[in-house]
């Protein structure tokens, strides 16, 4: 959703205390390279605080995808890392 980051920013720009911020929400999907999104900003125009946010989301997605056979850390049956494979 191109969208996402735009409309987060309208979003919290109109509570009161958070229009600081709303920067840092439009530019979470930029890339380095100039190929995100909305403003197709690079390198150091992106805001350190929406680069942030990017890192952690990513984190919070890659935490919450379902393993893949093959791929990642081996866990044993309970779920809890298995010491073995590492």
């Amino acid at each position: 959703m191109r969208a996402q980051g735009t409309m987060g920013a309208e979003m919290i720009s109109a509570i009161e205390g958070m229009t600081e911020i709303a920067p840092w929400i439009r530019h979470c999907h930029e890339h380095v390279d100039g190929t995100g999104h909305p403003d197709g900003l690079h390198g150091e125009a992106i805001p350190i605080e929406a680069r942030i946010l990017a890192v952690a989301d990513e984190f919070v997605a890659a935490a919450q995808a379902p393993a893949t056979v093959g791929q990642g850390r081996s866990t044993t049956s309970s779920g809890t890392p298995d010491s073995s494979t590492s």
